[in-house]
């Protein structure tokens, strides 16, 4: 059963006010002034429209931020907010446009927005959940609010005959339009001729299926350090994204490894740890024994936790590896999501541990889109040299080739679906 936050629909909509208004402090006081004055006289004439994602499952995170950041880069000029009960990793921002903002929902929110939801010109809600929202779907439907209900389902549930020989009230024409305001989307067959027999007036797609993370594809301006040291040569890169401390020996002595079969290779290398900086590291390794060690002399580029750093090493990277996935199987251990480099199109190495992202990891391996690298505890040596040998392995262009289009065509699988959805609002936003 999935776990919910105990938040109502009031309550989130009204927290809704007060992040949209932080949101336009922190981009413009003077704006926010504007708005807040609008807000007391209740004019929303001249009111930026905005879109919201809601997530209240975690399993539906990955899921949820993906198709936010496809609807807000298919959407530019609207503003876009995503909420979610949960924490997002700390990649999350890597893949959002610049019009979507991320917002926490938490248990204490004020009570201020909901009666004047329309001053925010709110054109629509993206509620990426298994389960309905009926007190949501309601009070938008009283606004005039348009709800997009994504991964629909519903199972048959029993119902008390004194409840049964009460539904004469269903027939009536209220009650056939009480969700006329909800666009469904249903995860399968079953889901979708259930909710319709219900009849409460959902807009019910006829298309079934099961919307899956997909890629997301932001340009960059070409201003970051990896863009001007790497774009347009000859050398072969591959990038150690999100890496843990303990995770640095293996991968370290893997590059030293590949650079003496392939000179020109180079490592980029973003660290967890934002405190940690080129000195450090090779003090540290220094002390555990790599005499003079000089990241330079083995080609190791460090890279900031920057988007535009970020994705210039994926462009640039024709293998990524996932940095939290060597040495532990421990699922607090946060594994950098796959989606990103599959986005890039630079083929995946994962180690032992997937994270959250295991579902989606094991379909990855199943498909040959993702390689992974077997653990050996017993000797950090011979971990780095499996892992250099797979890292080798993946360069070869047939190997390469293969495994991003299948990456590709395990993760697009649903993009039509989604393509659908993202037509279907945009209709909305036209009348």
């Amino acid at each position: 059963m999935t776990t919910k936050s105990s938040i109502t629909p009031n309550h989130f909509l009204r927290y809704l006010k007060k992040s949209v208004i932080n949101h336009l402090k922190e981009n413009n006081s003077s704006k926010s002034v504007e708005i807040e004055r609008q807000n007391e006289i209740g004019s929303s004439n001249d009111a930026k429209s905005i879109i919201v994602s809601i997530v209240r499952a975690n399993e539906y995170l990955q899921v949820s931020t993906s198709i936010s950041s496809r609807i807000a880069l298919s959407i530019p000029k609207l503003k876009h907010f995503f909420f979610s009960y949960y924490n997002l990793s700390s990649d999350f921002f890597i893949k959002f446009p610049a019009n979507l903002t991320a917002c926490k929902l938490r248990k204490e929110v004020n009570n201020e927005f909901f009666e004047k939801l329309d001053t925010y010109k709110v054109k629509a809600i993206i509620l990426v959940d298994p389960d309905e929202w009926p007190e949501l779907f309601f009070e938008c439907k009283k606004r005039g609010v348009y709800v997009f209900w994504i991964n629909a389902v519903s199972k048959k549930k029993y119902v008390p005959l004194t409840k049964m020989l009460s539904f004469a009230h269903y027939f009536s024409k209220k009650t056939k339009d009480r969700h006329s305001n909800v666009f469904t989307f249903a995860k399968d067959l079953e889901s979708r001729e259930l909710i319709q027999t219900r009849n409460l007036g959902y807009k019910i797609n006829q298309t079934v299926g099961s919307v899956k993370p997909e890629p997301v594809t932001l340009s960059t301006k070409g201003r970051s350090k990896v863009h001007k040291t790497f774009f347009d040569t000859n050398c072969v890169v591959w990038f150690a994204a999100g890496v843990y401390e303990e995770e640095i020996i293996p991968i370290l002595k893997c590059q030293i490894e590949l650079t003496e079969s392939i000179p020109n290779i180079h490592l980029l290398l973003l660290l967890k740890n934002q405190s940690l900086n080129e000195i450090k590291v090779e003090k540290s390794l220094r002390e555990k024994g790599f005499k003079d060690f000089r990241l330079v002399n083995y080609n190791i580029f460090f890279v900031d936790w920057d988007k535009e750093e970020i994705i210039d090493s994926l462009y640039n990277s024709r293998v990524t590896l996932l940095g939290g996935s060597l040495y532990t199987d421990r699922y607090e251990y946060e594994v950098f999501d796959p989606i990103l480099p599959i986005s890039y199109s630079s083929s995946v190495v994962v180690g032992k541990n997937f994270g959250h992202h295991k579902e989606l990891i094991c379909d990855l391996i199943k498909c040959g889109g993702i390689k992974s690298v077997k653990e050996n505890k017993k000797c950090c040596d011979i971990y780095s040299k499996e892992l250099s040998q797979v890292i080798f392995d993946s360069l070869k262009s047939n190997t390469l080739a293969n495994r991003i289009s299948n990456a590709w065509s395990m993760t697009t699988r649903s993009t039509g679906f989604t393509d659908e959805i993202i037509k279907t609002l945009k209709g909305t936003l036209d009348e």
